[in-house]
């Protein structure tokens, strides 16, 4: 007899455990990114679409909708005073707002603080609060609640839609309607400075626009695609499916056989092309050598970088990247052992202190990105002389191929040196590149960055620990030539999908 109880208490468990998996289902694809993956499936709802069906299915909701029995509040209500009766909690609350109605007259936007004089009925998960006037519990005379402000972009949820780890649904403020996963607190927080918050949660992730709807999504360097012409370059652009850019001045040398005669020099011109065809420019590619081994061309080097700096407000856009530059006679992109010296540190550190004074006075953030033959050379390096400046205007571009040296390009180091890599640079990227890297070919003598997908990095790891960060932003891609585009953008969209599968997954 106990064996068979034994037997029915566990059947009846495993039915509990499998009801409650398909109802976390259901949940996850209510709160996952309007445009995810789940949401492509056959059958899928949308986040509004369920909303309103669970709300015109449940009884007080829909009975509060209509107008019947369940409105209460009134009077003539169930709620009335003197009735002892209490509304449930969160059945007067508008399921797609998240607020009461009558809180807003015109039901547009936030609604700030309630009206004075107006019936304010909060709830709080677990407990249940009458409206000033209706029969209080156990006959005592109901305290007025004190009204609290909401925030503008948020919807609130009921308790039992919050998720286990703490999130909720959030509408994108850029996005109408779209809803995606947001942590209820940043676990980093960027540095402030004039104007407001800069970094992964600064303005240049806040636009309008197709980019804005997901917290990573891909972009490329603008030189990519050929052609001088701004309209014309920022249509193709739109045609090969990308919404953002990091803008590549004419002046610009990014190596490695990768230079266009691309992108002229009036920002405004470009400006306004990506602006027609709905793409964002994210940041500015700046990669000039500012520690030139010819004095001459250093100055003008800096100089140049200095008017980059003077003309982002036109691009809309509060991040430049650069190199750490190099004292090689035989190229900007080369190694030489005085890249490796105090003095070539002390350099560099001259140059960044004159660019900073600048980034402070445009508000713009400078970006340094250490590389092997640089004079940052190592994530480690990079870090330490952005945290000797502590400013808000000096941070990282973040790309884990330029980690690796001759000896550390190899399959069974790359998770390891990308983990040591990020740890360095978390706390101050701004930033992320996506290309690829391969070990260093026979009378080369450094690995070689070609475009993602094509090497031996660990994208699965790269994106993993760009999410436990926090980062929201662009993924840049670069290092490719036009007719590789399709084939990187479906690798790096494939990437990411891997991701949200990942992330909901866990949760």
């Amino acid at each position: 007899m106990g064996a068979v109880l034994a037997t029915r208490v566990e059947l009846a468990g495993r039915r509990r455990d499998r009801r409650g998996q398909r109802h976390r289902a259901r949940l996850r694809d209510l709160v996952r990114l309007d445009r995810g993956p789940a949401l492509q499936r056959p059958g899928a709802l949308r986040p509004l679409r369920l909303l309103r069906a669970l709300a015109g299915h449940h009884p007080v909701l829909a009975g509060r909708q209509a107008g019947g029995p369940g409105a209460g509040g009134g009077p003539a209500g169930p709620g009335a005073a003197g009735t002892g009766a209490h509304p449930v909690d969160g059945a007067d609350r508008d399921p797609l707002r998240g607020r009461h109605p009558g809180d807003d007259p015109g039901d547009r936007g936030c609604p700030g603080r309630h009206p004075a004089g107006a019936p304010v009925h909060h709830h709080r998960r677990g407990r249940q609060h009458p409206r000033p006037g209706a029969g209080p519990r156990g006959g005592r005379a109901a305290a007025p609640v004190r009204d609290r402000p909401c925030h503008p972009g948020r919807v609130l949820v009921p308790g039992r839609l919050r998720r286990r780890d703490g999130r909720t649904a959030v509408r994108h403020p850029a996005a109408p309607g779209a809803v995606q996963l947001r942590p209820s607190r940043p676990q980093l927080r960027p540095p402030r400075c004039r104007g407001g918050r800069l970094g992964r949660a600064g303005r240049h992730t806040r636009r309008s626009g197709p980019g804005a709807l997901r917290p990573v999504y891909p972009s490329i360097f603008s030189n990519v695609i050929t052609g001088t012409d701004p309209h014309r370059a920022a249509a193709r652009t739109r045609e090969l499916g990308l919404a953002s850019v990091q803008f590549t001045p004419a002046e610009v040398s990014v190596g490695f056989g990768f230079d266009t005669d691309v992108t002229g020099g009036d920002f405004a011109a470009w400006k306004a092309a990506y602006d027609t065809e709905g793409i964002g420019i994210c940041a500015v590619a700046g990669y000039l050598n500012l520690l030139h081994h010819d004095l001459t061309i250093r100055r003008r080097n800096i100089d140049t970088f200095t008017g980059y700096l003077r003309r982002m407000h036109l691009l809309g856009t509060q991040l430049i990247s650069v190199e750490t530059g190099s004292l090689a006679p035989t190229g900007d992109w080369d190694d030489d052992p005085t890249n490796h010296t105090p003095q070539a540190m002390a350099d560099l550190e001259a140059v960044l202190a004159e660019l900073v004074a600048v980034a402070e006075a445009e508000d713009v953030v400078v970006l340094i990105e250490p590389y092997v033959v640089n004079v940052c050379d190592t994530p480690q390096l990079g870090a330490d002389l952005v945290r000797r400046f502590s400013s808000p205007h000096l941070g990282i571009c973040m790309d884990p191929t330029n980690f690796f040296s001759t000896a550390l390009a190899r399959p069974e180091l790359v998770g390891q040196v990308i983990r040591d890599g990020f740890a360095a640079e978390r706390p101050y990227f701004r930033l992320a590149h996506a290309k690829d890297v391969v070990p260093t070919a026979p009378g080369e003598a450094v690995p070689g960055l070609p475009g993602p997908g094509q090497g031996i990095l660990d994208y699965p790891l790269y994106l993993d620990l760009l999410a436990d960060a926090g980062y929201e932003g662009a993924l840049v891609i670069e290092h490719l030539t036009e007719a590789e585009v399709p084939a990187a953008l479906e690798f790096v969209t494939g990437q990411l999908t891997g991701l949200a599968e990942r992330r909901s997954l866990c949760s």
